[in-house]
């Protein structure tokens, strides 16, 4: 009897594993990146991370989650700024990010 009750529980463990799989995944979702300016010594296009995730929210672009970096450059206003703007959307938004100046992460 044990054993059967057993079987039972393991039978319906794995189907409902099958049965459910795909379910709950997330769409096809990638890191998109911009800079905050083209170099240093230049107005930036971006004020801040807030600005540039308005900028694709304001085109219809949905934002999952967004992330600021900042990387040591030079100070030469030929260097580029270091700071970096990220934003996690869906990959079928690719196409209209890039198109505002945003590109895939690295």
């Amino acid at each position: 009897m044990k054993s059967a009750l057993s079987f039972l529980f393991l039978t319906f463990l794995f189907t409902s594993c099958t049965m459910f799989n795909g379910l709950f995944e997330e769409p096809n979702r990638l890191w998109i990146e911009v800079a905050s300016a083209e170099r240093q010594c230049i107005p930036p296009d971006y004020t801040s991370l807030e600005d540039a995730i308005n900028q694709l929210e304001d085109d219809g672009i949905e934002v999952f989650d967004k992330d600021e970096l900042n990387l040591v450059v030079c100070r030469a206003c030929s260097c580029p700024t270091g700071t970096i703007y990220r934003a996690y959307i869906t990959e079928s938004d690719l196409d209209d990010a890039e198109e505002l100046g945003w590109s895939r992460a690295s």
